[in-house]
């Protein structure tokens, strides 16, 4: 991932620098960030509210926090069982 960010912004001309972290404690000074692009993470961590907390403590009074993330299905269906199945895939997946 650390690669593939780095040719893009490289490519881009954004100013990048990969910092490599645990969401739950960022290695990041308090108001550090005018903002926050997260998406599809708060599904995969252990706990969602703490890594919230981490991401509000790092961005600016004022800054702004983008995110996108999938909910699980509400009802006892077909769809929020196959969540569940896929549920310790996913966990191996973004561990690795």
């Amino acid at each position: 991932m650390e690669d593939f960010a780095e040719k893009n912004a490289r490519i881009s001309g954004v100013p990048f620098h990969f910092v490599l972290g645990d969401v739950g404690k960022l290695p990041l000074p308090d108001d550090s960030f005018d903002a926050i692009v997260s998406t599809l993470v708060l599904c995969s961590v252990p706990n969602p509210n703490v890594a919230l907390k981490e991401a509000c403590r790092v961005l600016k009074p004022g800054g702004i926090f983008f995110y996108w993330e999938h909910v699980r299905s509400p009802d006892n269906n077909l769809l929020r069982l196959q969540q569940r199945f896929l549920e310790p895939a996913q966990q191996v997946s973004d561990n690795t």
